[in-house]
């Protein structure tokens, strides 16, 4: 931060809590019945169900974080907040029928995105968030 220069724009991308689940649920589902086998299954299991954020080992050591937790961590920066974006979108779970879609289709589809990208409620659906600040 102390490189930045006063009003220079600082971006940040972050791993969601939520990203783990859906990791599992596409990779090896039969995890939810070992939720206690091992201490990972057992903490990302707590994780989801009391609202946590996570620093550690997932698939790589990070710090997994909730949406609601981005702007909370990057207060402690003197930033301006400009942007918290969802980076996948909602679409993220349909890309294969997408694709498939004739280019007007698409390309309506990813303008939608694009307009509500921001918005509190899309987060928790995305894995991975994009913090865009102001330094003061």
């Amino acid at each position: 931060m102390k490189l930045l220069k006063s009003g220079g724009i600082f971006f940040a991308a972050f791993i969601s809590s939520y990203a783990v689940v859906w990791d599992y649920l596409q990779s090896c589902p039969e995890l939810i019945l070992n939720k206690d086998d091992t201490r990972e299954n057992k903490i990302f299991y707590d994780m989801l169900i009391n609202d946590k954020d996570f620093s550690g080992f997932g698939f790589a050591d990070n710090h997994f974080i909730r949406p609601k937790g981005v702007e909370l961590f990057m207060s402690q920066f003197p930033l301006e907040k400009l942007h918290i974006i969802a980076s996948e979108s909602f679409l993220s779970s349909r890309e294969q029928e997408l694709i498939k879609q004739p280019p007007e289709i698409l390309n309506a589809w990813i303008d939608l995105a694009e307009k509500v990208c921001e918005r509190e409620e899309f987060l928790s659906v995305s894995q991975h968030f994009l913090y865009i600040g102001r330094k003061i």
